[in-house]
């Protein structure tokens, strides 16, 4: 029963819209990540992602920190061993 101005509908619906392709960009990150081939692709980092998935690099540098702890993680765990 609130009445909102033209302005302020579109400020809520922005911000529910960009949560969703921000939602949307994260998942298809986290899946690269989750099928990544170490043997063919090496270690990931951000411009291999940009190669496979096609995105900016803005785009993947501005969701980067989400994965960034995650990234290493599976780097260290996926280091070539050594002889």
């Amino acid at each position: 029963n609130i009445q909102l101005t033209k302005s302020e509908k579109c400020q809520i619906t922005g911000a529910l819209v960009g949560g969703k392709r921000s939602e949307k960009t994260q998942q298809a990150i986290y899946e690269i990540l989750e099928n990544w081939d170490f043997e063919e692709l090496g270690q990931i980092t951000q411009i291999s992602v940009i190669r496979i998935l096609k995105f900016s690099r803005s785009k993947v540098q501005r969701h980067w920190f989400h994965f960034k702890d995650y990234v290493e993680d599976l780097n260290n765990e996926n280091k070539p061993k050594s002889a």
